[in-house]
């Protein structure tokens, strides 16, 4: 098991006009808003089941949970959930989880402002299913 907070505080210094409830952020090319101010709080559980077989060592089975607790009036909060197993087999991982997200960039549609105000009133969660496969050598 796994706990952690964080929390902080930014005081942007912009030119007049700018919205200084926000701060700009940037991911794979492309920038977005995240809450000038603002609080994480995130929970992990596992278990490893081990195998003893020629083909598969281990299942790994994970639930890791995310808060984030936006610190401005009117901001609406963001949540993160990933459900899933990693195999070992060999110099293989894979990994199949479920990652749920509500204003959320990486999960739902809305990518420039999810982690700022993020989309009240119409905000939804929304589901990605992952594979992952790595050989480790």
């Amino acid at each position: 098991m796994k706990l952690q907070a964080l929390t902080y505080r930014f005081s942007p210094k912009y030119t007049s006009g700018e919205d200084a409830d926000v701060i700009e952020m940037g991911a794979y090319g492309a920038n977005y808003n995240v809450a000038a101010k603002g609080d994480i709080y995130t929970a992990a559980v596992s278990y490893h089941l081990p195998i003893a077989s020629q083909l598969l060592q281990g299942i790994t089975f994970y639930n890791d949970y995310g808060f984030y607790h936006k610190a401005v009036s009117g901001f609406e909060n963001s949540h993160m959930d990933v459900l899933g197993a990693m195999f070992t087999a060999g110099p293989m991982y894979i990994y199949t989880d479920a990652a749920l997200g509500y204003n959320h960039p990486w999960l739902g549609p809305e990518w420039e402002n999810a982690f700022g105000a993020g989309t009240p009133g119409d905000t939804r969660w929304h589901m990605r299913f992952n594979i992952n496969l790595g050989y480790y050598f």
